[in-house]
């Protein structure tokens, strides 16, 4: 019961909990794995769990995968990596079909989560800028670059498909 979980576990016991679970995908969150367990017997008949490496169970009922971690991380150790703004943003990138294992990072500081959620909305390439190495004003000129090529290309086919 004291080995650690990693990407191929299963027959996992967990403390608290009758059934046994395998582990079916591992998300880092500020450089800490975290895993989601399917029910060994039930599989996808019950909800997920979501724990950290040392099978500590941090959403027992997790309906929508690592979101429910996000939704719920003020009872979970995310609550001292991220703000309630930070949250925010990293529910709307998922919703916005976002990787948001690459923003689950404490290198990214609220202003540079946001410069990529505002890339997202608009259907900019956000991985051009999405770099945790990269400043907030380095990651601000290439949105801005990104935006400008994108309403030229807007201004462009109105121009070239409108209407005399």
């Amino acid at each position: 019961m004291n080995e650690k979980l990693h990407n191929e576990s299963t027959n996992v016991e967990l403390k608290g909990l009758a059934d046994k679970f395998y582990v079916i995908s591992k998300m880092m969150i500020d450089d800490k794995p975290y895993f989601l367990l399917e029910n060994e017997v039930y599989g996808d008949e019950k909800p997920d769990v979501i724990c950290d490496e040392n099978k500590n169970v941090l959403i027992e009922n997790a309906y929508n995968g690592y979101l429910d971690l996000f939704e719920d991380y003020e009872n979970t150790p995310l609550a001292n990596v991220f703000n309630d703004e930070q949250i925010a943003i990293l529910i709307e990138c998922h919703n916005l079909g976002f990787d948001v294992e690459i923003l689950a990072n404490s290198k990214y500081d609220i202003v540079k989560m946001r410069v990529i959620k505002d890339g997202l909305e608009q259907g900019l390439d956000v991985s051009k800028y999405s770099n945790p190495e990269l400043t907030y004003e380095e990651m601000n000129i290439i949105f801005n670059e990104l935006k400008f090529d994108s309403d030229y290309d807007d201004l462009f086919q109105n121009q070239m498909f409108s209407p005399e």
